[in-house]
This record gives C-alpha cells, structure tokens and sequence, in this order.
C-alpha cells in the first residue's frame, strides 16, 4: 500500500508520515513547510529529504501577507491553501490512499488528479459551519469581529462531501459532523496522542508547580479559558504558569482577549528568547513563590 499525505502546515502531518515509512506505505509528503537547516528537519521525524516535497514559496507569502493584521491574514491562508492545492495536483504521484489535510484536499480529490486512491480527510476542529457560530460567539463577547472567508468556507464543505472518509480527534467533532447530517460511517475518531518525553532533565531544584501552555495567543486558542482556571491555583504554594509564544502574539491577545475582564491582571511577566534557534518568547505569570 502506498499513502500520500498532503498538509499546507504542520499540525501532526510529519508525525504521520514518519510511521507510514517506518510501515513502508509512505509514497509521498507534499507541504509548504521549509525543510530547511534551522527550521524543520525531516529526520526528526524518520523522514529522508526526498520523501518530502516543499512549496515554499506559498509559506513565505502567507507570512509576509500575514503581518498586515488580521483581515489580510485570513485572505494570505486562502491563498496559501489555493496556490497549495493546484501545486500537488501537478506534482501528485499515484498511491492507494490520499491522507489531506482539510483546506488542502479539494483539488488533490479530484479524481483525474487522485484517480482511484481512498480519499481521506483530517478534520482537526469541529465541523466548519459548528466553528464558525462558536468563534463568532466568541469574537463577540470579546468586542471584536471574527474573520472567515466564505471562499474558505465553501472549499472546505466541498471537500466533505468529495472524502470518502473523514478522520477527526474527539467526540466532540464527531458529533458536530453528525449534527451537519454527514453518516456515522464515513466518520472516524482517532484521538489525539503524544509519545512520553524522558530526556533525563532533571527536575526543578525548587520544586515549583509549574504549567506551561506553548502555541499561539490567539482568541480562538481558547487561552483566555485557560487563564481564567489556572488563576484558580493562584492559592497553591509554588505555582506559576508559563506562556510561550511568538513574540508578536501577546500584544494581539492582550487587545481582544478579554484577559481584563476575565482573568486576574498578571502579576509580572518577563520576555526574552528561550534560544537563538528558536524565535520563542516566554510570559512568566502568577509565580506566588514558597510560604
């Protein structure tokens, strides 16, 4: 059997493929994430160079597009996904089976591009009609306006109903596909998973209770709820939370995050590069210290 994975991003596509050639199913890995020294290396994830094909030029729109602000960051991953899309259908190679990533399937299922392949969708949030009514809600209490593009909305319903298969991550999307009318049968609930990370660190010398949410400080993200519960601990000894972001995120989050009105304000926080290999900037929040 030979599996092709399709993925514009990252999200778990590289993971996925990894297994597949450790199986010997992996015929092809199409992204627009730079393979490159210092950004991702395929062999972190059992992968060779030539099992990866890149359409960089795309990624670097989207990012140069993207610091606009947040209009022209929807309107830089329409196109990003577009340009994606019609960039595999050239390049595609014949398989058994096409695993996309939704906004980066429609064209790769048509069936002169695919052929006879199993068309297999990734769906990693709830159904795209169910995402919108719940961030639009969100936006609102916030005092900002959610963006979506009804072209995005409509390229990814179509590929709904093209997949013969769609693969989401908890019940939760599973029952708001269901909601949308889509069969039981064409579903499939793969959860979530991580592999345990034992690099011998030792532990903590101060013995701190310490959370750490790493990714983007967006609105979306949820982060405000997890701020709002980790604020419950601020009781316990030894507790702080850490947030690790891009550093062009936090003045975002702070602007239409609701944080004032809905979390304690941070007690202090500190900015600085957790290396030179990585443009990660930390937030240290809430640390009560010992009693």
């Amino acid at each position: 059997m030979r599996v092709n994975v399709a993925c514009a991003g990252r999200f778990l596509s590289l993971q996925l493929s990894g297994q597949l050639k450790r199986l010997g199913c992996l015929g092809r890995h199409y992204t627009c994430t730079p393979m490159l020294p210092g950004a991702v290396r395929p062999g972190r994830y059992g992968l060779d160079r030539s099992d990866v094909r890149t359409l960089v030029g795309a990624d670097i729109f989207k990012r140069v597009v993207g610091r606009l602000g947040r209009r022209a960051r929807v309107f830089a991953d329409q196109v990003k996904t577009l340009w994606f899309q019609r960039w595999v259908a050239r390049k595609f190679e014949p398989c058994d089976v096409i695993h996309a990533w939704a906004g980066s399937a429609l064209s790769v299922f048509e069936r002169e591009v695919c052929g006879e392949a199993v068309r297999v969708l990734d769906r990693s949030s709830a159904h795209r009609r169910i995402a919108r009514r719940i961030l639009d809600e969100e936006y609102q209490r916030c005092g900002a306006r959610y963006v979506d593009r009804q072209g995005g909305m409509d390229l990814e319903l179509a590929e709904y109903e093209s997949a013969d298969h769609i693969v989401v991550p908890s019940t939760f999307v599973l029952n708001s596909f269901l909601e949308q009318g889509h069969p039981r049968e064409k579903l499939s609930r793969v959860s979530f998973g991580s592999l345990a990370v034992r690099d011998g660190r030792p532990r903590r010398p101060d013995g701190a209770f310490c959370v750490v949410y790493v990714g983007t400080l967006r609105v979306h993200k949820g982060v405000r709820y997890f701020l709002k519960a980790a604020s419950l601990l601020r009781g316990l000894p030894d507790f702080e939370v850490l947030l690790v972001s891009s550093s062009d995120t936090w003045a975002t989050f702070r602007s239409v995050s609701c944080t004032k009105r809905s979390t304690p304000r941070p007690a202090y926080w500190s900015n600085h590069l957790s290396s030179r290999a990585s443009p990660l900037f930390s937030w240290k929040l809430w640390h009560t210290g010992s009693r």
